[in-house]
């Protein structure tokens, strides 16, 4: 039994350990204070009951060492500070059978310490109503003469006793009172021999000028190893606590076992219902520790086995594989965790654990999510991560720095406003919760993947990007006061955001922009444009910038170009050659600049080369001088032109416009139309934005066909977007009906036509709704041709007992007046004539020999399926009345 003799010493030897220690740690801060944690009542306490017998052989040099080392403990118990009052019993060498044995009641401490603490300068941890009981049995003979020598160990101790009687530490034996064979008073020897530790109460009161993280983690370590180690090898200890407090952690029903392990060591199983840890995150987990505890020949304690942490996001250390080494000579405790493929290692200094060197392989970004969630709203949604970081947990939060890889990292916000998906790229980064609002300091080279940034969203490419911010972040507001983009050949940008803790923009901020198209667009514009209703654009060329956009809106821009050309797939819009560019200011007053362009192109109507100059004053960006533009072999001239970019709402912009000798024909073929004949011209005294359509004051007067087209209440809603809706109306006067047919082919027609298309209103120029009402009342000669056309759109027939022979004897006829209406509702057309006829209404009203009248029958018809009549009247096919 000689290494349990030893065990013995080295268990001296820790206790004298942890005294001493607490005293290096007094004398080398005596002046620190820490702010958070009092202890109940200012005063520490420990109070320990152990009673042990154990048989095992002892020759006189091992009792010697074990007597020493005994009173050597007892000793630093009266020195560790605080005064102390012992009473020792008695406990008793025996022999029996073929050696010699020793039965031991090792000594119940309790201690008192600083009863004068300053509870509101103190920090505390804290084990509370905990019981501790292991059983074994023996029962051996004693003989008398090391009962005897038993007696001096007893004596020496009461010696220490005496000098430390008033000073508050109780060292005292319970034992059953006995008498060995030999006559000989063996008090606190059991007849059957058994171990059992009690520990009433640990609350551990740390003084005021203590390291505020490190020493009772310490301690209360320390403390478990030596209790483990002086038991005998066939016992098993366990304790059980309602709490245990540390700083930074903090552990609810606990239980500790302690037993017999391989290779003379120790199993410990450790489990605690619900574990704490604040600075990462971790709230209500359930943790497990199950492994073997030994000191190596380098007098180091090793730790292990395995841990089990439930509840914690993404499953971290739900089946993990530990090994944790606490080396004294080396101030060093060492952890080294294996789950899966994932490896972290950890490595603390003893008289610093608030202070971890910590190595991370292969982590799931998940396993992130609580020490994330201290800091702000988003959350990991996949991808692997390394490390190499340091970090240091403080009373106000934490600090951490290092180094990282990304391997296909996913994240996303409750708003989102700020995402990022399959990630790669490595960099460096700090965080520091201890100023207030969390600060982050990032550098990183990106590649692959998807970020979204508010409304910057960039696809980055197969090549690294670079990435730089400074952001802090607070009760879900996030704040990019640095943020610099570089990637080579696409875009370089530096500048500013910042969200609400409603994720809704408070800032964007561009100081310096330079964007080199197509990849530019390709990566980092297109879902921006897209939102715009510019989708599918074909951009090339370079273009700087910068921008001011804030909550209340938009505060300044500018931009320059020295060649840009865009165009929009379906035509509505596109520049070549643009160059030059525009800077305006919500208050200041800009300097003037020049914007010019080779060819430009709206809504597939093309306009020549131009050049004009702007100024900005007062939050409004006007044209410097009217600006002339070639159209269509005509001319667009735009006189006065301001735009406020600072209007959110009302009135955004306001300009006149004049159109002269625009060539129908061309203008026709633009919009997709038959061919008209003749010239535009007309005028637009006043075109406005406003809100989000374009809106006609006044009125637009179009000379056409002969006559007048007059159009009003003009307005054009969301003119870029994938629905742009047009409504106004519209009112013909004089149009010459034999240049109209002529151009539509529907058959002629000679006189004059008037009418109005009031209410007319268009979704992405289809019509949903009008009331058209057409009228020749002048008279004239209409085509049989015409006659059949007006007929089959009618839906009826030609009255008065003409029979086809005779209509085929005529090419042409004389009419006093045509009317038709169509009223569009609901994708259907109610129709109308001239007036009502029993059970239809008249189209055309016949004049002289053969007397003509065409009679429709058909009040409602499908708007498809009149238009598809029409088509195939103008076509030259019959059409199909059903």
């Amino acid at each position: 039994m000689q290494p349990l003799a030893e065990a013995c010493a080295v268990a001296a030897q820790w206790f004298q350990f942890l005294f001493k220690l607490d005293q290096f740690f007094a004398q080398q801060q005596p002046q620190r204070t820490h702010g958070a944690g009092v202890a109940g009542t200012g005063q520490g306490s420990l109070i320990i009951e152990y009673v042990c017998l154990v048989p095992f052989r002892l020759n006189q040099r091992q009792h010697a060492l074990q007597v020493s080392h005994a009173a050597g403990l007892e000793q630093d118990f009266a020195e560790s500070g605080g005064k102390q009052r012992l009473a020792i019993a008695r406990c008793q060498f025996c022999g029996g059978g073929n050696g010699n044995a020793f039965r031991r009641v090792c000594p119940c401490v309790s201690t008192q310490r600083g009863e004068n603490l300053q509870p509101a300068r103190t920090r505390h941890a804290a084990i509370q109503q905990q019981q501790v009981e292991s059983l074994g049995t023996g029962l051996r003979q004693c003989r008398r003469a090391i009962a005897a020598g038993l007696r001096l160990r007893a004596k020496r101790a009461e010696s220490i006793a005496q000098e430390t009687a008033a000073g508050g530490v109780v060292v005292r034996h319970q034992y059953p009172r006995m008498e060995d064979g030999f006559g000989v008073d063996l008090q606190g020897v059991g007849m059957v021999g058994h171990d059992e530790i009690r520990v009433v109460q640990l609350y551990l009161a740390e003084w005021r000028d203590m390291r505020s993280t490190s020493s009772h983690l310490l301690l209360c370590c320390c403390l478990l190893l030596a209790i483990g180690w002086v038991m005998p090898a066939r016992a098993d200890v366990l304790l059980t606590a309602k709490s245990v407090n540390v700083p930074g952690a903090r552990l609810q029903q606990v239980t500790v076992r302690i037993g017999e392990g391989a290779a003379n060591g120790l199993h410990l199983q450790l489990s605690a219902t619900q574990a704490d840890v604040p600075a990462m995150g971790w709230r209500r987990l359930g943790l497990t520790l199950d492994g073997g505890l030994q000191r190596d020949e380098r007098l180091r304690w090793i730790f292990d086995g395995s841990m089990h942490l439930a509840g914690a996001q993404g499953g971290a250390l739900s089946d993990a594989h530990v090994n944790i080494q606490l080396s004294e000579s080396a101030n060093t405790l060492l952890v080294d965790i294996l789950q899966g493929k994932t490896q972290a290692n950890t490595a603390l200094p003893l008289d610093q654990l608030s202070h971890a060197q910590i190595s991370l392989k292969n982590l799931p970004a998940g396993w992130l999510q609580g020490l994330l969630g201290t800091v702000w709203s988003g959350r990991p949604t996949a991808g692997r991560l390394d490390a190499e970081l340091a970090l240091d947990v403080r009373d106000a939060g934490l600090q951490s720095s290092g180094q990282f890889t990304l391997n296909g990292v996913g994240f996303d916000t409750p708003t989102g406003t700020l995402a990022g998906q399959g990630m790669n790229g490595n960099g460096r980064f700090s965080l520091d919760t201890t100023g207030g609002p969390a600060s982050i300091d990032l550098d990183a080279s990106l590649h692959g993947g998807e970020l979204l940034l508010g409304p910057l969203y960039a696809k980055l490419p197969a090549h690294s990007v670079q990435l730089g911010l400074h952001a802090n972040v607070q009760g879900g507001a996030f704040d990019l006061q640095r943020l610099r983009v570089s990637d080579a050949d696409a875009l370089q940008l530096d500048g500013a955001l910042a969200f609400d803790a409603k994720g809704e923009l408070k800032t964007l901020k561009l100081d310096r922009l330079h964007a080199s198209f197509p990849a530019a667009y390709q990566r980092y514009a297109q879902a921006w444009l897209n939102t715009l209703g510019l989708r599918d654009m074909s951009i090339a060329g370079e273009l700087d910038g910068s921008l001011d956009l804030r909550a209340d809106g938009l505060h300044s821009f500018a931009f320059n170009t020295d060649s840009l050309n865009l165009a929009e797939p379906d035509g509505r819009l596109g520049i070549d050659g643009l160059r030059g560019g525009l800077d305006w200011a919500v208050q200041d007053e800009r300097p003037t600049t020049t914007l010019g362009w080779r060819s430009l192109q709206f809504y597939r109507i093309n306009n020549g080369a131009a050049q004009s100059q702007w100024q900005s004053h007062g939050g409004t960006l006007g044209l410097r001088q009217p600006l002339e533009v070639p159209v269509l072999k005509g001319q667009l001239r735009v006189g006065e032109l301001d735009w406020r970019p600072a209007a959110a709402k009302g009135q955004r912009l306001e300009t006149s416009l004049v159109v002269t000798g625009v060539d129908m024909a061309a203008f026709s073929h633009a919009m997709g139309w038959p061919a008209f004949p003749g010239t535009l011209g007309g005028a637009i005294p006043s075109l406005r934005w406003v809100d989000d359509r374009f809106e006609l004051q006044g009125g637009l007067s179009v000379s056409l066909f002969g006559g007048f087209v007059d159009i009003t209440r003009l307005s054009l809603q969301q003119p870029f977007g994938s629905s742009p809706v047009l409504s106004g109306d519209i009112a013909l006067s004089q149009l010459d009906l034999g240049a109209i047919t002529s151009v539509f082919d529907f058959g002629n027609i000679t006189g004059r036509l008037d009418g109005s298309i009031d209410e007319l209103r268009l979704v992405n120029w289809n019509p949903v709704a009008f009331k058209a009402n057409l009228l020749a009342g002048s008279g004239g000669r209409i085509s049989q041709r015409a006659v059949n056309n007006l007929t089959t759109v009618g839906g009826g027939g030609i009255a008065g007992g003409l029979q086809g022979a005779v209509l085929k004897l005529f090419k042409t006829f004389g009419y006093k007046r045509i009317g038709l209406g169509c009223m569009l509702q609901g994708a259907v057309c109610q129709m109308s004539g001239l007036e009502a006829n029993g059970d239809g209404y008249t189209i055309v009203e016949g004049s002289g020999l053969p007397r003509l009248q065409v009679i429709g029958h058909q009040a409602q018809v499908d708007w498809p399926t009149l238009v598809r009549r029409l088509r195939d009247a103008i076509n030259g096919t019959a059409p199909e009345i059903h």
